[in-house]
């Protein structure tokens, strides 16, 4: 009897101590998530809980979430858990006055006095004479970029606003005098080496870059539905991932956009070369700005 007594009385303690310690979990837990929310403050409903920046190593599982850089200085992160990812400065989210500002950089050289400022970087004589110079499509789309960045009220800065070479150190350099975490750097590019389609460039890795590429190829395909998206999608997301200075040397988030191939008869003549094709290339990069603006910098 006295053993059958002693025994339910340490069940009776385990089972208060169980239910102590699980409300004392839940409380944790709950000034957690309060404390997530204090630091950002975007759409929680929908996201119900996401990773705090102290929390550099830790996957949330349950929602897919988890730290993208392991460096304590870079301040992204998304939740792939709801196909929206995210990504903001700690402590800085929505603040008031502050803008995005996108850095255009526009590949190669230009055209001085009818001499092409780069080496190669040239689509073949065509039958009928014609032939497009990289580094002059480049501009063309850049310059439409900007008038329309401007009458939608969009800060940007041209990196490369000369028509001669600028090296790609120098770019960078210009590049990495701005707020890496209020800015984000495109480098405009035609493509070459006998292929076909559009695609989208990031340094190796997963980045914030990542979201912007994203971003960036579901707009071109909505302007160019029935023209080949070349995507990378075996870490998840569409871009493709290449050491190119400009990305890996750039502190803010970087992209690097190949249009279309100018060695491709069809693409070069029916698209790089006419007004409605570069108006279009315009448009899908315009359109990409106004939604990386709105859902990823929040502003």
């Amino acid at each position: 009897m006295h053993v059958e007594v002693a025994i339910q009385n340490k069940l009776r303690r385990t089972l208060r101590m169980a239910r102590k310690n699980t409300i004392e979990l839940l409380e944790k837990l709950g000034k957690k998530i309060k404390k997530a929310k204090e630091l950002h403050e975007f759409e929680w409903d929908s996201l119900k809980f996401s990773c705090p920046h102290r929390k550099h190593d830790k996957i949330l599982k349950e929602h897919g979430c988890q730290k993208i850089n392991k460096d304590t200085t870079k301040k992204y992160f998304y939740c792939c858990h709801y196909s929206r990812r995210l990504f903001a400065e700690k402590n800085n989210i929505r603040r008031k006055g502050k803008t995005l500002l996108v850095l255009l950089d526009n590949g190669h050289g230009g055209i001085i006095d009818g001499v092409y400022q780069t080496k190669g970087k040239r689509s073949p004589k065509w039958n009928d004479g014609s032939q497009l110079f990289e580094g002059e499509f480049n501009r063309a789309i850049v310059n439409g970029i900007i008038q329309q960045l401007t009458s939608l009220n969009i800060p940007y800065n041209v990196i490369t606003p000369e028509l001669k070479d600028i090296p790609l150190k120098t770019r960078v350099e210009r590049a990495n005098q701005y707020n890496p975490y209020k800015s984000f750097f495109i480098s405009i590019h035609s493509n070459a080496g006998g292929g076909s389609g559009f695609e989208v460039f990031t340094s190796p890795g997963e980045t914030a870059s990542d979201d912007i590429a994203t971003i960036i190829g579901e707009e071109y395909k909505l302007v160019f539905p029935s023209r080949k998206l070349r995507a990378d999608f075996s870490d998840r997301d569409l871009d493709k991932e290449a050491k190119f200075y400009v990305l890996t040397k750039t502190k803010m988030p970087a992209v690097l956009t190949e249009n279309f191939f100018m060695d491709n008869e069809d693409e070069c003549r029916n698209i790089l070369m006419t007004k409605n094709g570069r108006d279009k290339i315009i448009e899908f990069h315009v359109n990409a700005i106004i939604r990386i603006k709105k859902e990823l910098y929040l502003y």
